[in-house]
């Protein structure tokens, strides 16, 4: 039987920590390190600006496909086939 307690709560505590790690990019380092980040710079814009503006952005699909390959490995712990909608095919 599976543990649908169990696959919810792993499921919970990967889209929190999935949403802090893009908050502290996304916001916490520019913001909290531009001084630091702005020692150096990519392609002539200071770290700390190109971080703010585009590393968020960039990060987006990283976290997309890091979920995505946790979730497949949440469902096949977790769940039976049955569980999973739309998988099953008459």
């Amino acid at each position: 039987m599976p543990d649908k307690a169990a696959y919810w709560k792993a499921h919970l505590r990967l889209l929190a920590g999935l949403l802090v790690l893009w908050f502290a990019v996304g916001i916490g380092l520019p913001v909290l390190l531009v001084d630091t980040l702005n020692a150096f710079r990519i392609a002539g814009f200071p770290l700390g600006f190109w971080m703010a503006f585009q590393g968020a952005f960039l990060l987006f699909p990283l976290l997309a496909l890091l979920y995505a390959r946790r979730m497949r490995y949440l469902e096949r712990k977790y769940l039976q086939p049955g569980d999973r909608q739309g998988t099953d095919t008459p």
